[in-house]
């Protein structure tokens, strides 16, 4: 049997190097339309994109570049717009079948109130525009704003396993890890430990042409934490 041969880059996804997250909080320049926004938003995941993963959740939740892309900045306590609410809540922090049509509702008028101003990219909280009352979100209830509604996603169970899941489909395979690995990994502390934890388990070998895309993300996420 041959034995399989270590991974050697061509080169041709230098310039896409980053920390891991930085395709999970994925955002479109087409809709941002701002160079110094996308290049502030990259800077935030790098500055956060190894640590605790709320800490990071917390930044990207008010970061103008995702404000314009999901509507955020449209989202007020007279007009609520889900889209933010909603996909913070399935793509970023608990995936599909974690969350109900009454939680995105509430998670929506946690997230009002906040602007982006298109000259300066500065982001500001409009206090008026907030909604204040009680929501109640994953049977949490209080007043909640942006940052307590982040803290709840990220407490709940369902958010260490999806994160762990989704970086272990973007650097090993789309089949998911097996229970005794995901009990494992979710017990990382933070997002460089779960790399780390990644990466103790798979060897960066290539075997064929299908992982080659896989196995060069998991090189550049262990080259970030290392």
């Amino acid at each position: 049997m041959d034995r399989p041969r270590p991974l050697r880059s061509s080169g041709s996804r230098r310039n896409h190097v980053g920390p891991p997250p930085a395709g999970h909080f994925a955002t479109s320049a087409q809709k941002v339309r701002s160079a110094e926004l996308m290049g502030r938003q990259n800077r935030t995941i790098r500055d956060h994109g190894l640590g605790e993963f709320a800490v990071l959740a917390n930044a990207m939740v008010v970061d103008p570049a995702m404000l314009i892309w999901l509507d955020g900045q449209k989202n007020t306590a007279k007009a609520a717009n889900e889209n933010l609410g909603r996909e913070l809540m399935e793509l970023f922090t608990l995936g599909v079948g974690h969350y109900s049509e009454e939680d995105v509702r509430a998670a929506a008028k946690a997230l009002t109130g906040w602007k982006v101003n298109r000259d300066t990219g500065a982001v500001t909280f409009n206090a008026k525009q907030h909604d204040n009352s009680v929501k109640t979100v994953l049977g949490t209830t209080g007043p909640l704003d942006a940052h307590g509604l982040v803290d709840v996603l990220v407490k709940n169970p369902a958010s260490p396993r999806f994160i762990a899941q989704r970086l272990w489909s973007r650097t090993v395979s789309n089949t998911p890890p097996p229970d005794d690995v995901l009990a494992r990994l979710v017990k990382a502390g933070t997002i460089r430990d779960l790399v780390k934890a990644i990466v103790a388990d798979n060897p960066l070998y290539i075997r064929d042409r299908e992982h080659w895309e896989k196995t060069s993300i998991a090189a550049e996420s262990a080259a970030f934490a290392s």
